[in-house]
């Protein structure tokens, strides 16, 4: 053999001693990436859900602060009172939507308030239709 050729072989399996590696050592660089990347996005995930879930806990306790507060104040109050004070609140408090007295026991029965022939209003209309008047 023509000492050519031997140098010929000779550069190309260097060549293929130095390649290979690379390529095996870049193909598990490229893998380690990807997971590392899918690892990522699950931490984003579970970030997310936990910054949700804090969210949804202080809302939580906002409402529930709230209503307390709501339904300590008309403890409070006379019976005679209790619609005047339903009225109130529902214009003067930004967190009450609608008042509403309904009665289960003695010779009235059903819903009190909202009367109709009184206030209208597609909410007030909806909430006599879901719980109607006796």
């Amino acid at each position: 053999m023509a000492p050519t050729a031997q140098n010929s072989r000779a550069i190309v399996w260097y060549w293929l001693l130095l390649l290979i590696p690379t390529l095996l050592i870049g193909g598990y660089a490229l893998n380690l990436l990807r997971h590392e990347s899918k690892r990522l996005e699950r931490v984003a995930i579970d970030t997310a859900t936990e910054k949700a879930n804090l969210a949804a806990d202080a809302i939580r306790l906002s409402v529930t602060g709230i209503k307390k507060s709501l339904l300590d104040e008309l403890v409070d109050v006379a019976e005679v009172e209790l619609e005047e004070e339903l009225w109130a609140q529902e214009f003067e408090n930004p967190f009450v939507r609608n008042g509403f007295m309904f009665r289960d026991s003695g010779k009235v029965q059903g819903l009190l308030m909202p009367n109709l022939k009184e206030q209208r209003g597609p909410e007030k209309i909806e909430f006599v239709r879901v719980y109607p008047v006796e």
